[in-house]
């Protein structure tokens, strides 16, 4: 998505790319709310919306490796493609990534593990289990360390289920007394 004006501009403009970004545009009509909130409530951008990505005939049996790989794609590939296409800013204060539900934690590792690429992250109905929130904690560092602008946001009847011991709004708490402590 380029923002109006781009094309006979000179100006370089803030990154957001949004994961899970075909879901977001059709279902989520993400598009035409740029469309509508650009220059209004909202910063001009180019967005760049990421689909699933094709791991071969054998993704990774470990979600932590997927994640890696995940992370390593997004922060080196991704974005080094757009900035050598499109007329990007490099700091990281004008590069976000968003997604929702279980793209939020992709989203947020690639966000860790690239620092001072990224100086924003944004997640909605986050899925997040309680060991990866323990597994986080060794990664999150001190907003000293790895200044960060976070938004997490998660519904009243967001999915839960008792008998796999799982709650996408108690994953979320959790998540924030962790980026609280740091």
């Amino acid at each position: 998505y380029l923002p109006p004006g781009y094309k006979t501009g000179k100006d370089g403009y803030p990154l957001l790319i949004v994961l899970d970004g075909s879901a977001a545009r059709t279902e989520g009509f993400f598009t035409n709310a740029l469309d509508h909130l650009i220059n209004r409530s909202v910063k001009p951008a180019i967005t760049v919306f990421v689909g699933e990505p094709n791991l071969g005939e054998t993704p990774p049996r470990d979600p932590w490796q997927y994640f890696e790989l995940m992370a390593s794609f997004l922060g080196k590939e991704v974005v080094k493609s757009i900035d050598q296409q499109y007329r990007t800013k490099s700091n990281p204060e004008d590069r976000a990534i968003i997604a929702n539900g279980f793209s939020g934690l992709d989203a947020l590792i690639t966000t860790l593990k690239n620092p001072g690429l990224f100086g924003a992250f944004g997640s909605q109905s986050l899925y997040v289990a309680d060991s990866d929130v323990e597994v986080l904690r060794k990664m999150i560092k001190t907003a000293q360390e790895q200044p960060l602008q976070i938004y997490l946001d998660w519904g009243l009847y967001d999915l839960r289920a008792s008998r796999e011991s799982w709650d996408i709004r108690e994953g979320n708490r959790n998540l924030v007394q962790l980026l609280r402590e740091r």
